[in-house]
C-alpha cells in the first residue's frame, strides 16, 4: 500500500508516538461503503462488501481439524506506507464453540460487542472520526486501564468476519491488522472461531517480536475466545471465568 492510499507522503513513517503509545494513520474510506449512514453497519448487519472477505490480504490460517489456542510467529512481508517492506509478525488463537455459527456471529459481529463476552474489556465506546475514513471507530478500555483506539476496516456478514486496525494503544507495534472470523463446523453443528493479526514491532522493539505475538495471543485473543465460548455453556456447566461473573 503506497503513501497516497494512506494520505501520507512517501518516506513518512508508518506510525508515530502519540499519547498512550504508537498511533497509526486512519485508513481511507475505500472498503466500507455503508459507513457514512449512521448505524448502517452497527450490530450484526447484513452487508457484504466487495472483494475478498474482510478485505484482508495477509496470509490467513485455514480451518482444518478444530483446534484450541495457538499462535504463529512466522515472519511474512507486507508493503508499508513508505514503500519499504518490513517483516510482519502473526498472532493467532482459535476456539471451538458449542453453538451454531449464525448465533455466534450475531453475538460477536457488533463492533461494540466485546465487553459483553470478553473478560478483559471493561467498555467499548464509539468515537467520532476527526476526518474521512472507512468504518466506525471504537475506544476499548481494558481491566488494567489500558486504552486502545481501533477502526473497523470491513464487515462481511456473508463470510461472518470483520477486519480492523489498531490506531492507538500502549503496545509497541505498527501496521496492526486483525480479523475475527466465525466458521460453521457442519458435521457437528458447532462453530470454529479464529482471531488472527499481523503487525510489525515499533522501531527499537524488533527483538520483542516473539514476545509481542505471545502477549497478544495469551492476554487478549485467547482469553476473549474462552470468554465467548463460556457465554454459550448451559448455566450448570459454567465455571467462574475471571471477569465474567456478572455477564450474560
Amino acid at each position: 500500500m503506497d503513501a497516497k492510499q494512506w494520505g501520507g507522503t512517501r518516506g513518512s513513517r508508518a506510525g508515530w508516538l502519540g499519547r498512550g503509545g504508537w498511533r497509526l494513520p486512519i485508513p481511507p474510506r475505500t472498503v466500507d461503503p455503508g459507513a457514512g449512514a449512521p448505524g448502517a453497519l452497527d450490530g450484526p448487519g447484513r452487508h457484504r462488501a466487495r472483494g475478498a472477505p474482510c478485505g484482508w490480504r495477509a496470509a490467513c490460517p485455514r480451518v482444518g481439524a478444530p483446534a484450541t489456542h495457538g499462535h504463529r510467529e512466522r515472519a511474512s512481508t507486507s508493503r508499508c506506507m513508505n514503500d519499504v517492506r518490513h517483516p510482519m509478525i502473526e498472532a493467532y488463537a482459535s476456539q471451538l464453540i458449542q453453538a451454531p455459527a449464525d448465533v455466534v456471529w450475531d453475538r460477536v459481529a457488533g463492533f461494540d460487542s466485546l465487553p459483553r463476552w470478553h473478560p478483559g474489556i471493561v467498555s467499548s465506546e464509539r468515537v467520532a472520526r476527526p476526518g474521512p475514513g472507512a468504518g466506525p471507530l471504537r475506544r476499548l478500555t481494558l481491566r488494567d486501564g489500558a486504552v486502545y483506539l481501533e477502526a473497523r476496516l470491513e464487515l462481511d456478514a456473508h463470510a461472518r468476519c470483520y477486519a480492523y486496525a489498531l490506531l492507538e494503544g500502549p503496545l509497541p507495534v505498527r501496521d496492526f491488522r486483525a480479523k475475527l472470523r466465525v466458521t460453521p463446523v457442519t458435521a457437528t453443528g458447532q462453530t470454529f472461531v479464529e482471531w488472527h493479526a499481523t503487525f510489525a514491532p515499533a522501531p527499537g522493539h524488533e527483538a520483542e517480536a516473539g514476545a509481542l505475538s505471545q502477549r497478544i495471543r495469551d492476554e487478549f485473543f485467547a482469553p476473549g475466545l474462552t470468554g465467548l465460548a463460556h457465554t454459550f455453556l448451559p448455566p450448570r456447566s459454567r465455571t467462574a471465568a475471571p471477569g465474567m461473573e456478572e455477564r450474560h
